[in-house]
């Protein structure tokens, strides 16, 4: 937890202080907003996602379950990409003082979406009861592709909104958001990391079965509706700030797990995953900040996805050789 907490300090100071050119620390009182709120929207995406990752593996009960592999962030961007598309002016931007009403409305229907698409794969993938961790691995995939081609086809029918579309699409922290709005989704993501913290024991409980968290008092039902409801909120934030940024939820949780082993249970990796989310989001955007290409600035969620698809392959092939 020490290591996990010098690390997300070391990266927030890193964000800070890193420019285009190189190192140069904010000069002026504008620089410091810009760059404040790019750093407050990473660790509260960060946050969220990791937490949100912790909650669909031990609900689930597969460690390959995150928001962005069975499908609950890009079923939260469709949503939102379908309000844009079907309410006229949706598509507007997202700065100055409309940018809170705007994001605002915009992660009802992430949540909606979120919500959809983790009852759509909870459901697919049950087989007698039980959720199959390889179907559920698969329908959150086929998930993912077809709502990318949903959001892909809704901007070609749509030529005059892909700016503002886009990055449901592929995830990306922009400057342009209103403290108001950061703050407030900073707030909810970390009353829902202290809940998830909360029922650490009762999910350490549930994760021995039913019969022995029934025994010691843990509400099976109702434990499961609030970490549905708790990853869908946090899968949700994350989308309406920075669109569906991949991998963080998936490998944050393990990377927690390796370091603090199993003491404390899902108490402890909780408040583990989400500092490592925290941190890794944001060390992602520095990366974004340093490399800056002819064409532009490169979208997070295509470093998360460069970074994190090899990892996500090793860790795939090490659960094929446990299980066979």
């Amino acid at each position: 937890m020490v290591v996990l907490a010098a690390t997300l300090l070391a990266a927030v100071l890193l964000r800070l202080g890193i420019s285009d050119s190189g190192w140069q620390w904010p000069g002026n009182a504008a620089l410091w907003e810009l760059r404040g709120i790019r750093v407050v929207c990473g660790l509260t995406v960060g946050l969220g996602l990791s937490t949100a990752g912790v909650l669909l593996q031990a609900l689930l009960r597969n460690p390959l379950a995150s928001p962005d592999l069975i499908g609950v962030s890009s079923g939260a961007s469709l949503a939102v990409v379908l309000a844009l598309f079907f309410v006229a002016g949706g598509a507007s931007g997202e700065g100055g003082g409309g940018g809170f009403a705007i994001a605002t409305w915009h992660s009802g229907p992430a949540f909606v979406g979120a919500a959809a698409a983790l009852w759509l794969v909870y459901g697919l993938s049950q087989r007698r009861g039980l959720v199959d961790p390889t179907s559920l691995v698969l329908i959150g995939l086929m998930l993912n592709i077809m709502f990318g081609a949903g959001i892909l086809l809704l901007q070609h029918l749509a030529p005059g909104r892909e700016l503002a579309s886009s990055r449901y699409l592929v995830g990306s922290i922009t400057e342009n958001l209103s403290w108001r709005l950061v703050g407030a989704s900073a707030g909810v993501t970390t009353a829902c990391v202290g809940v998830a913290a909360i029922l650490g024991k009762s999910i350490d409980a549930a994760m021995l079965g039913d019969d022995e968290a029934r025994s010691v008092g843990v509400r099976v039902g109702g434990l499961r509706v609030a970490m549905l409801a708790l990853a869908g909120v946090l899968a949700a934030i994350g989308v309406t700030l920075a669109g569906p940024i991949g991998f963080v939820g998936l490998i944050c949780p393990h990377l927690a797990r390796l370091l603090t082993g199993l003491s404390g249970g899902h108490r402890v990796l909780v408040a583990a995953a989400a500092l490592a989310g925290a941190s890794t989001v944001v060390l992602g955007d520095s990366l974004v900040r340093a490399v800056a290409p002819s064409s532009g600035r490169l979208p997070l969620g295509v470093v998360m996805a460069l970074i994190g698809g090899p990892v996500f392959i090793a860790m795939l092939r090490r659960e094929q050789r446990r299980a066979t």
